[in-house]
């Protein structure tokens, strides 16, 4: 097939200045570095919506929890999920080649792009959303020139959450709905109001303290306040200072000190005696962590970053709403499936807790990565999944829900509120990815459900066992090999030898050694019953991993 040279032309005249890997978060660097990519992003996003029957596909600009001078951009399949692995090695391939009519060629005979308009088909369109970077809006327009060079139709809805996106792309592809925010909120606000029916604590009292990272996700609070009935939100951290920089899902997560607050009016007028839950989004809304801070007087919570938190992270949310979810299952005495999904980082106390709950609940470990987790996650008739990170969802599959409704329409009492209230969960919990938007409004529905109003009482269920986490910087991280989910060191065999007589020597720790997706970087992860103890075991790992893949040159 011919390809309209002015194509090739365009393509060629945006060539990036250094080599770009696709991986999970798509495509990251610094602002200035993106343009190109940008471009040959959209010119990819359009050639994934040729090649399949759909209505469109998205592309998100945003670099998430990364600092303010960074940028990225990734593309969202038709179903809402994350780009398709193969694709992503197309997207690698596109972005750093010399020779783009190669690659275009490639993707006609290969996946059956036709980059040719015909008047009479309907073309389908690239869904575009950027978060609150200064760099966002005009990365924007580079997709838009990109899009209809190839004669698709663009459509932009500006300053949106990652998983707004996501969202509005499933639905628009699926459920033949319009796409927009409103309705994207009027499912939260169904679910919430019918929780709120069968909830054992009123929690109408409480004030809910959500620092916004100084993203995106602040616009996205202020239309939940409007279009829901949950009181006393109390945003901060709304965008006046800079985005992720000592705030942020990210930052609270890692440091587990408080945020320091931008906006420090909002937190002073909280009477001292109030209860409150403290949460936490990051820079483009797909992670919460909820926290608690030793102190209790919340005008002098505003100042520094130096007062510690427990962070109540990703564990402790699928924890809660495996709890939630086997209440009403017991009920209704079905035979649904029901996995939580872990990776090796889960924490082994939120793991034997889960076991213990018993059935239906069964407990998977995946690879590290949220595509392992999603993809796990939706071979169950509920799939629950998060990530330490505070990145996850719950997902209902068809069946699930054609079950519910069944049980709805047939049944009254306590089986027909159990069903409305897990259908409800399905309202709520963003079926297409993790949502931090929609995870605030899960947590605070679920511990309504169990009738707890102190964020202590969620807690309590289980004690973290002491952990620890490093990332090392090395020359070579590509040394390291894994097997079993990442829990088996085979390669180097000096390292696989360290780590296989420090467990047999120390069977109550456990050890992670693994790789990053992303950077040059093995991050190393231990746990077990005493923190000096786990130290100093982690420090024989980190020699030998040091040694093994070098130290990176000065």
């Amino acid at each position: 097939m011919t390809i309209d040279e002015n194509i090739i032309c365009k393509i060629q005249n945006w060539k990036p200045s250094q080599l770009f890997s696709y991986g999970t978060a798509g495509f990251r660097a610094r602002a200035n570095l993106l343009p190109p990519v940008v471009f040959r992003c959209g010119i990819l996003a359009a050639a994934r919506a040729l090649s399949v029957p759909c209505v469109c596909v998205g592309l998100m600009i945003t670099a998430s929890h990364n600092p303010s001078e960074d940028n990225g951009v990734k593309i969202i399949e038709p179903d809402g999920s994350m780009l398709d692995e193969k694709w992503e090695r197309i997207a690698s391939k596109l972005i750093n080649s010399e020779n783009p009519r190669e690659i275009l060629q490639e993707l006609c005979f290969e996946e059956n792009v036709c980059w040719t308009t015909d008047s009479k088909s309907i073309r389908p369109a690239v869904y575009v959303g950027y978060d609150s970077r200064e760099s966002s809006e005009p990365l924007s327009r580079l997709v838009e020139q990109a899009v209809k060079l190839i004669g698709l139709k663009y459509k932009c809805f500006g300053r949106v959450t990652t998983p707004q996106l996501h969202y509005f792309v499933k639905v628009a592809n699926e459920d033949g709905i319009q796409a927009n925010k409103e309705n994207y909120f009027q499912r939260l606000s169904m679910g919430w109001d019918i929780l709120s029916q069968y909830a054992f604590a009123d929690n109408s009292e409480i004030f809910r303290v959500v620092d916004c990272a100084n993203g995106v996700g602040h616009e996205a609070m202020q239309d939940l306040t409007h279009f829901t009935k949950i009181d006393n939100i109390v945003c901060v951290n709304t965008g006046n200072g800079e985005l992720n920089k000592h705030c942020g899902a990210d930052f609270i997560q890692k440091n587990t000190v408080f945020p320091i607050i931008s906006d420090p009016f909002h937190i002073k007028s909280i009477p001292s005696n109030a209860l409150v839950h403290f949460c936490s989004l990051d820079g483009d809304a797909d992670r919460l962590v909820y926290f608690i801070p030793e102190k209790t007087e919340y005008s002098s919570l505003s100042g520094s970053s130096n007062q510690r938190v427990r962070v109540l992270e990703g564990d402790r949310l699928s924890v809660l709403a495996a709890i939630v979810v086997k209440k009403f299952l017991d009920l209704l005495q079905s035979n649904l499936s029901v996995g939580v999904i872990q990776t090796a980082y889960a924490n082994g106390a939120s793991t034997q807790f889960l076991k213990d709950l018993g059935k239906p609940i069964q407990v998977e470990c995946v690879s590290t990565g949220v595509k392992h987790l999603e993809r796990a996650a939706r071979r169950y008739d509920i799939g629950i999944f998060w990530e330490a990170n505070g990145h996850g969802t719950i997902l209902f599959s068809e069946n699930a829900k054609s079950f519910l409704r069944k049980i709805i329409e047939s049944t009254t009492g306590q089986k027909k509120n159990a069903a409305l209230c897990l259908l409800a969960l399905s309202s709520i919990g963003n079926q297409a990815t993790g949502d931090a938007i929609c995870n605030f409004v899960l947590a605070e529905s679920l511990l309504k459900v169990m009738g707890w109003q102190d964020l202590v009482s969620w807690e309590s269920l289980y004690q973290d066992l002491p952990n620890c986490y490093k990332a090392l910087h090395v020359q070579n991280k590509e040394l390291i090999q894994t097997t079993d989910q990442e829990r088996k060191v085979t390669a180097p065999h000096s390292l696989s030898v360290v780590m296989k007589n420090l467990s047999e020597s120390n069977p109550s720790y456990r050890f992670l050694v693994r790789p990053s997706g992303t950077e040059n970087i093995v991050r190393l992860y231990g746990e077990g019953p005493s923190l000096p103890t786990l130290k100093c075991l982690m420090e024989q790992i980190e020699t030998v991993v040091l040694q093994a893949c070098g130290t990176p040159e000065s």
